[in-house]
């Protein structure tokens, strides 16, 4: 699963364009987004004076990251 944030539309152009690379989904991050169920995740985001946007960084903090055992 592919979630993105994008402001101005750049992010997310670049989210469509890898969708259809590795045949992921991709969903718009919001707090109702949030999902443990995802076997592999990939964030991306903008950067804004080298510092992420406020909503990815709380998005960020609400996930429990689980380390993969293989």
């Amino acid at each position: 699963m592919i979630y993105y944030f994008s402001g101005t539309g750049n992010t997310e152009h670049i989210a469509k364009k890898l969708t259809t690379k590795i045949g992921q989904e991709f969903i718009l991050i919001t707090h109702e987004t949030i999902t443990d169920k995802d076997e592999r995740t990939i964030i991306q985001t903008p950067l804004y004076f080298w510092s992420m946007p406020q909503i990815v960084k709380e998005y960020l903090s609400m996930i429990t990251w689980k380390k993969k055992m293989n």
